[in-house]
């Protein structure tokens, strides 16, 4: 409303002129109108409002700040902050004053306080500078949120959480324990069964090897029950490490499909690799991405009465993509959502056949995401289901990143050494030229796989790049790792001998070792590549 002027509607569409004293009137009577509602909502807030001066002093106190604190504003105005505050945290409050002096407010800040009785809450500060006209802090108002019963609950939660993790961690660990007890004696009946069933213990009749061949499927189920068991106890518990190698995952697909041929056979169906490439490689760990196709396919045979399954293997921007459709009964779209829980069974009816354990598809998800990968469904009833999961297709640069920096990062949590062995294959290139670049890359391979087999504890890693084999050592120092170097060094020049390529090319050993040559993982690869 303008101060000097203005003009107000009265009676019935008349309208006057105000005169200014008339305007200051009602401009006061609008301020004092806005103040007295700003006080009511102050006072009756259901959050503690108070205000303070710069050196702490308590200058107003509302109703709500009375009842968290148990103090009335006769009591605690012209008190210090500390008053509020135990002991021990007493350095906060020179911490805050210190924020609000240089014009900063202090947001949702969690923090211990006293009431006047002596119990200890929790609450929840938000703390605002007041300012004067030349905008210099005076002051500070704060809201405090009597938080206590929430983190009453939350640590009543935590509590809660930690005892099912114990009583999950206990259930792993007996299962866990009763499988491998399983085992052996697992094995020994086998072995027993399996000789009666041959004849090597006496002829057996038509009908007892019915019976045996009986005892024996069933031998081999429970066998892969335990065998499930064990793997999803490892992948919770995390104990399962991979072993990651150069695959051709086009071959891999291949020798995952052969191992269903019969069952294929045996229930009419048709087993198809759809696939352009030939040849699609990256560093994996073999078995354990056998075992994911292997859930997939023989999840796939298991739901489909008639029809195909179909593998697929692609490469798409540095990603590999892995599927397996079929065109079995489907599973229900409210199912898809817990397909690869543990223990989850679909589509499952009354009667005989193998009911398994329900744990295949959470192995498959827990070995494709320790891949760095992810695994998805889509399924339509009476049409089909398809499993796609991809991972990234990592070289053997970004493998050798991977194992220096985790291998750095646990030297340095044990305060010991690490070293990077590099055996160089020089005038390689010339190699290439003589043998071509398939058949030179089938000879790193080969020379990669002899000198992890010379390598005599399981921690060690070797990877093959371009011209150089990378030997990664764990807790060994320089002089144990040139050791190993020579060793190494020597498998490769009797594989190239024995090969004819000793006079082509030249090998060479460098050594890198955390933390005389370097501290950190790009500092160690720099120096060992040197």
């Amino acid at each position: 409303m303008n101060k000097r002027e203005s003009v107000m509607k009265k009676g019935r569409g008349k309208w006057i002129k105000l005169t200014d004293l008339e305007v200051k009137a009602v401009n006061a009577e609008f301020e004092k109108g806005t103040k007295e509602r700003f006080a009511a909502i102050v006072e009756f807030s259901n959050d503690a409002i108070f205000s303070k001066t710069l050196e702490g002093t308590i200058t107003s106190w509302n109703r709500a700040a009375e009842r968290i604190y148990g103090y009335t504003a006769q009591e605690i105005i012209g008190k210090s902050i500390a008053a509020l505050l135990p002991p021990e945290r007493f350095n906060e409050v020179e911490n805050m004053l210190d924020q609000l002096r240089r014009g900063e407010s202090i947001e949702h800040f969690e923090i211990g306080c006293k009431r006047k009785n002596g119990a200890l809450i929790d609450v929840s500060l938000t703390i605002s500078p007041i300012k004067n006209s030349n905008q210099e802090s005076v002051g500070a108002s704060v809201i405090a949120r009597d938080i206590t019963e929430r983190k009453r609950a939350e640590l009543e939660l935590r509590k809660m959480n930690e005892e099912l993790k114990k009583l999950d961690q206990l259930k792993s660990d007996f299962v866990s324990t009763v499988s491998h007890e399983l085992r052996t004696p697992m094995t020994i009946i086998r072995e027993g069964v399996s000789q009666i069933l041959d004849g090597l213990l006496g002829e057996t009749t038509e009908d007892q090897k019915q019976f045996l061949t009986i005892t024996l499927n069933g031998i081999d189920r429970l066998s892969r029950i335990i065998n499930d068991l064990l793997d999803i106890s490892k992948l919770e518990a995390g104990k399962i490490e991979l072993e990651r190698q150069p695959v051709n995952l086009v071959a891999l697909a291949q020798e995952a499909m052969q191992i269903f041929n019969s069952k294929v056979k045996e229930k009419g169906l048709e087993l198809q690799l759809a696939n352009q490439s030939q040849e699609i490689e990256a560093h994996v760990d073999h078995d354990k991405l056998i075992q994911v196709l292997t859930n997939l396919i023989d999840n796939a045979i298991k739901f489909t009465e008639q029809g195909h399954i179909e593998i697929g293997v692609t490469e798409q921007n540095g990603t590999i993509v892995c599927n397996v459709s079929d065109t079995g009964q489907g599973i229900p779209e409210q199912d898809l959502g817990r397909v690869f829980g543990k223990f989850q069974q679909f589509g499952r009816t009354a009667g005989p056949g193998e009911k398994g354990t329900g744990l295949g598809l959470a192995i498959a998800k827990g070995l494709v995401e320790l891949h760095g990968g992810k695994i998805g469904v889509e399924s339509k009833l009476g049409v089909g289901t398809k499993f796609t999961f991809t991972i990234p297709k990592v070289t053997a640069e970004e493998l050798l990143h991977e194992y220096v920096n985790a291998g750095v990062q646990e030297a340095m949590r044990q305060e010991t050494a690490l070293s990077l062995v590099v055996i160089a294959i020089r005038n390689f290139e010339a190699l290439k030229e003589k043998i071509g670049v398939n058949e030179a890359g089938l000879l790193l391979h080969e020379l990669t796989r002899l000198v992890k087999q010379s390598l005599r504890r399981k921690s060690d890693r070797a990877v093959g790049s371009r011209e150089s084999i990378m030997v990664l050592l764990p807790l060994v120092g320089k002089e144990d790792a040139l050791i190993v170097g020579g060793r190494a060094r020597q498998v490769v020049e009797e594989y190239l001998i024995k090969r004819g390529f000793a006079q082509l090319v030249k090998v060479s050993v460098r050594v890198a070792t955390f933390p005389d040559d370097g501290r950190t993982t790009d500092e160690i690869l720099k120096r060992a590549f040197a």
